[in-house]
């Protein structure tokens, strides 16, 4: 694991995608390629979104397992590491991933106050409003 400078573009992984079942019965062929993990990131930065934890995960446990499958509604995808001397442990991960977010959002340009984003934690409700049968409403 010494994989400590490395940027998602020196990073080579191997992407094997298999779509789902067709209606008519086929069985899809499986596809392989090899990409840079910054082509992946930027692929799913499209997909899931700038701020998405889901993206975070992905990477996090492709860059210190080595391997992760990932779904989406038409198709699978199996992503794994070229080499396993590119694995690094989750701290060194999520610097690099935290890099790569802040080099493309700084790319041409300096943050706007208008780049601000909004995020709503809800509390979850008391235990006693959980569950509760909800009483028919009438139209009259």
């Amino acid at each position: 694991m010494n994989t400590v400078n490395k940027t998602p573009q020196e990073i080579i992984v191997v992407v094997t995608t298999l779509p789902l079942t067709l209606d008519w019965g086929e069985t899809p062929e499986n596809t392989t390629a090899t990409v840079t993990l910054g082509v992946k990131l930027r692929e799913y930065l499209l997909r899931l979104g700038f701020s998405n934890s889901q993206l975070l995960s992905i990477v996090v446990s492709l860059l210190t397992q080595g391997k992760i499958r990932v779904e989406f509604r038409n198709n699978v995808e199996r992503i794994t590491l070229k080499s396993m001397n590119d694995r690094m442990l989750r701290p060194q991960a999520v610097t690099l991933f935290d890099n790569f977010i802040q080099s493309i959002s700084n790319g041409d340009q300096t943050p706007s106050p208008s780049a601000t984003q909004r995020i709503i934690v809800q509390q979850p409700k008391p235990p006693q409003y959980q569950n509760l049968p909800t009483t028919p409403r009438r139209l009259y």
